[in-house]
């Protein structure tokens, strides 16, 4: 918070009042606007969800990095042109183990006090597909100070790549922390969170932004953001919490407290149950943990057909057999519908309900 005094317009119905003897008086409670001088008015706290940054070295240096990521089962146009998928890229960023004073934008940027050159080519596995991985640079530099020189300057512009740097550089402190960073919010990871109908649960988060301004300086602007969601676990346990949701055609709504531990799976599904899961699965996140390396997709609904039902058309032999003969996994529910997953880029999967864990 800080004290202003703010220029007020004056009330309706309170601008100049004209007395008997022809002398203008204002109200005691109308507000004063404040003139030239400042002679006038009362001094008042606004408190403002702004907080200053103080920084010690403002001449501190951030230096930019290019980071390319080639897929060599793609032409130079498809990778020139495009940037891997999010998990692509921030597993290519872990392995990369540059450490805690980088931060990185999640496509091709990065960013580093250090001005140390680097030309360092790479090769890091992602799932079934070796990238080569390249670190250039430093490509170009910014610091704290050319932000203060131009708002302390009249008409000046404020350097959008210096405040985008540190937008960066502080996103990347969070997702160093016990973070879970979703679009441009973070969530404290472990909180304990209320519940919703339909198995959801209501998270608490912030987003912040940096926020140049001309009186005080550099500031991070914080906003409380609340976000409902599923929570992460097992894709079964999910589907055994929603049963009792599955006759009704809304996508929730249903009563609380319902355990997934005691709840039984049918046999089978029929075709309301298969059209209610249809609608909450679909854009869920799920990590496979059948193959020897973790993929994740997004759900784009329920399968019709079961592991038994339905064929594998090149290999002739159905989903179950396919799982015990490449995998040497044999399926609990093989009666159960399939989930399909993919995305728009590549063929949609039909994986277990059983073998993908939701996010």
């Amino acid at each position: 918070s800080s004290g202003i005094n703010a220029e007020w317009p004056l009330r309706p119905g309170y601008s100049k009042m004209q007395s008997s003897s022809g002398m203008t008086s204002t109200p005691r409670n109308a507000i004063i606007r404040r003139n030239q001088e400042g002679t006038k008015g009362r001094r008042v706290n606004l408190v403002s969800n702004n907080f200053r940054i103080n920084f010690a070295k403002p001449s501190l240096k951030i230096y930019q990095f290019d980071l390319a990521i080639v897929d060599p089962n793609k032409n130079n146009g498809e990778n020139t042109n495009s940037v891997p998928s999010k998990f692509v890229c921030e597993e290519v960023f872990k392995q990369l183990e540059l450490g805690t004073m980088w931060a990185y934008d999640g496509k091709k940027n990065l960013y580093s006090p250090s001005n140390e050159r680097k030309n360092d080519l790479r090769n890091i596995k992602v799932g079934r597909t070796t990238y080569d991985v390249t670190v250039t640079g430093p490509v170009a530099n910014t610091c704290v100070q050319e932000i203060l020189d131009a708002v302390r300057t009249q008409g000046a512009v404020i350097p959008a790549d210096a405040v985008n740097a540190l937008n960066i550089v502080l996103a990347q402190g969070f997702n160093n922390g016990s973070y879970v960073t979703i679009k441009r919010n973070f969530f404290k990871a472990g909180q304990s969170a209320p519940n919703f109908p339909g198995g959801l649960k209501l998270y608490s988060g912030i987003s912040t932004t940096i926020a140049p301004t001309k009186d005080f300086g550099i500031t991070i602007k914080v906003l409380k953001t609340h976000q409902v969601m599923y929570p992460g676990g097992e894709l079964l346990d999910f589907v055994k919490e929603n049963l009792h949701n599955s006759g009704r055609d809304n996508r929730g709504g249903g009563r609380q407290g319902h355990s997934s531990q005691s709840a039984r799976l049918p046999d089978s599904f029929d075709r309301k149950q298969i059209k209610f899961f249809n609608g909450i699965l679909k854009g869920l996140k799920v990590e496979t943990n059948h193959l020897k390396y973790k993929r994740k997709y997004a759900l784009t609904g329920m399968h019709d057909g079961t592991a038994n039902s339905t064929i594998i058309e090149d290999l002739n032999v159905s989903v179950a057999s396919y799982f015990a003969g490449q995998y040497n996994i044999k399926l609990a529910f093989p009666n159960l519908p399939l989930v399909k997953a993919g995305g728009k880029k590549e063929k949609s999967t039909d994986c277990d309900s059983a073998l993908i864990p939701l996010l």
